[in-house]
């Protein structure tokens, strides 16, 4: 984020609103977070999908099955339909689990998409 602020938020733009009268708090929050939109969501973004990704660490710290996240469920889920069908894999049923378990990383996406293209072309005037 640090790295996007400085690329994305030049010195001039904060020397003019000093010279107009804004304090930094008015700076930050009318000029800066604007222009910060489409990083901050990136990085929302991104937490999101690693945190509904995450397999190993619920794996190690959860000890009931009621609170596995559904990327373990998939698997427990996997193993049982394994087990109980003589060995035979059942990949349709996985396959819906696998679906139903991206809707809401998809729908994230589609939800926030539109502040990615606002900030892409945020700085794009003439």
């Amino acid at each position: 984020m640090r790295v996007f602020w400085n690329a994305s938020f030049p010195n001039d733009l904060i020397e003019a609103a000093r010279l107009d009268g804004a304090g930094e708090l008015r700076i930050f929050w009318y000029l800066g977070m604007p222009l910060m939109q489409s990083g901050l969501v990136t990085v929302a973004l991104l937490s999101f999908v690693g945190a509904w990704n995450n397999f190993f660490l619920p794996l190690i710290v959860l000890s009931n099955d009621d609170l596995y996240p559904l990327t373990l469920g998939l698997n427990i889920w996997n193993s049982v339909i394994n087990a109980a069908g003589g060995g035979k894999p059942s990949y349709h049923l996985i396959a819906l689990g696998s679906l139903i378990s991206v809707l809401p990383l998809i729908a994230a996406f589609i939800l926030l998409g539109k502040y990615w293209r606002g900030g892409l072309t945020a700085g794009a005037t003439n």
